[in-house]
């Protein structure tokens, strides 16, 4: 399994590693429920540094095609070949050179979609859920004054907030479709960008705000409030310094 592994030749970017592990899978290499190498392997075989690796993983644990497993490793999950495809519009999502004008697109995708799940969801929410929902926002506001120094629990946080309101929109599709959109914005611009403390405070309330109005079962002001989060989250980023694709 290890001997297809080829070293890296360009920069030692993860986005290099990212490719060659994707065809690794698609290849058979790598097969679904299997173990991969450890990092440190990796690191050795692709010829990069470990954070290179790390950057690697992780995109493709956001793309639910890898699975860390504590005290075990790392897997390939069964549904990963399902994750990864080669359509044209998923090719457009994944590259890593997005320009601002593709992150504009992709946002503006993004915002349309999924102010109308968060309507669905306020339509089709049980007390269940909404006490989930609710929970995550609690998990959230424990990240207070931590927000910048624990950037991946915070984005993964975000995730599961977004991802609980579409699973409760119960639309299997666009779950996918978004998990795609969102895995770019947030692993090529979110990852980025630090906000001030207070600003930080703002998007917080905006999450408790949204999960009040879907568990309230409020349709419009729950797509009203989506929509302006979303706009809100877009332009903090535009005005973010040293965001990829601004030259």
């Amino acid at each position: 399994m290890e001997s297809v592994i080829k070293p890296i030749n360009r920069s030692a970017i993860y986005e290099d590693v990212l490719d060659q592990m994707i065809a690794l899978i698609k290849g058979g290499s790598w097969l679904p429920g299997e173990k991969i190498p450890s990092e440190t392997s990796l690191a050795q075989q692709f010829a990069v540094s470990r954070n290179s690796v790390r950057e690697a993983l992780k995109a493709l644990a956001l793309f639910g095609v890898l699975e860390s497993r504590p005290g075990m490793g790392t897997y390939i999950q069964p549904n990963a070949l399902a994750r990864i495809n080669n359509t044209e519009l998923i090719e457009m999502i994944s590259n890593p050179t997005a320009s601002k004008e593709r992150f504009l697109e992709l946002m503006q995708v993004r915002i349309l979609l999924e102010a109308q799940i968060a309507a669905w969801a306020a339509e089709r929410i049980t007390p269940e859920k909404a006490q989930e929902l609710m929970e995550i926002v609690k998990e959230q506001y424990k990240l207070r004054g931590k927000e910048n120094s624990l950037v991946e629990k915070n984005i993964e946080l975000q995730f599961e907030f977004h991802e609980k309101i579409a699973e409760i929109a119960g639309n299997t599709v666009l779950i996918k479709l978004l998990n795609a959109i969102r895995t770019e914005i947030f692993t090529q611009r979110y990852s980025y960008l630090v906000l001030s403390s207070d600003r930080w405070e703002h998007m917080l309330n905006e999450h408790r705000k949204i999960a009040e109005l879907i568990s309230s079962g409020k349709v419009v002001e729950a797509k009203d409030g989506m929509e302006k989060h979303l706009i809100y989250g877009m332009n903090q980023v535009l005005e973010a310094k040293d965001c990829p694709g601004d030259e």
